[in-house]
């Protein structure tokens, strides 16, 4: 008796995992309406990897490819938002490559998302340009010529554009559309239309009242009125803008500490880092520029070794010394950090005591060896130190200590320098 019920159990079973064969193997199974319902419900229970699996295996089964175009389509999105965006760019690429002139160019336009959000600006720019140029007739290709026109000006903006690519960044903005959602690149638009009318010799004003009608959150007109102070700063024409502000009731942001804040929490440009740099270096009063660095802290670190070496340059070694003696000992991993031990050598060199310069140049070594190239040039430098000072042993170390971090090129320069020295350098 037992015999017949398993046996028939075993029947029972057998046809039930048949039919289920059957019925998921069917075309009803993986139809689209019932797949993307099925995804749905996974996603509002918060199963976002199972619903991208399901769409995706649903999706290449599929013979009719819009249908695989909607659910690989829908799988991009999925795989966009939840999970990871390496996913996502296989999904949507493959997902772009039916016959369905709506269905590419939407996952294109996803694409290029992606493609900003992981910071892949090439692949991104010609995304849309591949938009504008093969699906001109979609309204996509509007947003995408948007899209490629500010990005051709945050590029333009990231150099220092000259009069010569005025009517570039014309078409570009007009291109853009109205900027005001964008706060960085309107302020960048805004500041370089007040040099240029500075360059002419002309009234900023206009200018300044325009953009600040387009600006419409109160940190964006803190933030443009804080970079007008600066171009004051740092423009030849600087004192006209100063008095335009004054007439206009705005306040003239032009202190060191208005710089050094503008160029730590935007660093927009124009004016660059450099011409910031230079303004800061040649104000002459070093206490004002050090409250300035200390109030914004350790951020402003990189800003404030640049300024060190403007000085240095300029010859103010005092003031270098001063403004680098409250980084120079902090161990961390920028190289910034390393730059400022370089310079802070330097002028000890100079100023008073050659061996402590060559023993700063040999502890930038020990302590920053991952910047191969700054090791190098502190070896070469501390070197030279050492050998001045009597010290053939300590030149012939601090040049093996780099000689392990260079590069092929860079060990070349080295062992010149121990020939000069009469010493043979080895990796250790």
């Amino acid at each position: 008796m037992k015999k017949v019920i398993a046996s028939i159990l075993l029947f029972v079973c057998g046809a039930a995992a048949s039919l289920l064969a059957v019925h998921i193997s069917g075309p009803r199974y993986w139809e689209v309406g019932r797949v993307s319902d099925v995804a749905e419900h996974l996603l509002s229970n918060g199963k976002s990897t199972q619903a991208l699996a399901l769409l995706e295996y649903a999706g290449r089964r599929q013979t009719a490819q819009p249908n695989k175009d909607l659910l690989l389509g829908r799988a991009c999105r999925i795989a966009r938002d939840h999970v990871e965006l390496s996913e996502a760019l296989r999904l949507c690429a493959d997902a772009a490559q039916g016959p369905k002139r709506m269905a590419q160019v939407e996952n294109l336009m996803i694409l290029a998302e992606i493609d900003r959000e992981i910071g892949r600006p090439d692949d991104e720019m010609k995304t849309y340009q591949r938009i504008i140029d093969e699906y001109w007739d979609y309204r996509q290709s509007v947003a995408a010529a948007r899209y490629l026109a500010r990005m051709e000006l945050e590029t333009i903006f990231a150099q220092q554009p000259d009069k010569t690519r005025r009517d570039e960044i014309e078409r570009l903005v007009e291109q853009a559309g109205g900027l005001e959602d964008d706060e960085a690149l309107l302020r960048s638009v805004a500041a370089t239309s007040v040099i240029w009318k500075l360059n002419e010799s002309e009234d900023p004003a206009p200018v300044i009242e325009k953009y600040l009608g387009k600006i419409r959150t109160e940190n964006c007109r803190e933030a443009f009125i804080l970079r007008l102070g600066v171009i004051a700063q740092t423009h030849p024409r600087g004192r006209s803008l100063e008095e335009t502000l004054v007439r206009l009731g705005l306040p003239a942001r032009d202190g060191e500490g208005d710089i050094i804040e503008f160029v730590t929490n935007y660093n927009e440009s124009p004016p660059t880092r450099m011409q910031c740099a230079e303004a800061v270096a040649t104000s002459g009063d070093i206490q004002s520029i050090l409250r300035g660095f200390e109030r914004i802290g350790a951020s402003a670190d990189g800003f404030r070794t640049q300024v060190a070496d403007r000085m240095r340059n300029r010859g103010g070694r005092e003031s270098v010394i001063k403004l680098l003696q409250g980084i120079v000992d902090k161990n961390r991993p920028e190289a910034h950090y390393a730059d400022a031990n370089m310079t802070y050598a330097r002028v000890l060199g100079v100023l008073w005591n050659k061996e402590e310069a060559a023993k700063r140049m040999e502890y930038v070594i020990d302590h920053w060896p991952r910047y191969g190239s700054i090791c190098v040039n502190a070896a070469l430098e501390g070197s030279a130190i050492y050998a001045s000072i009597g010290r053939p042993d300590d030149a012939k170390r601090i040049l093996e200590k780099a000689y392990e971090l260079a590069a092929a090129d860079e060990k070349s320069v080295l062992e010149s320098r121990a020939a000069d020295l009469g010493v043979t350098l080895s990796d250790n």
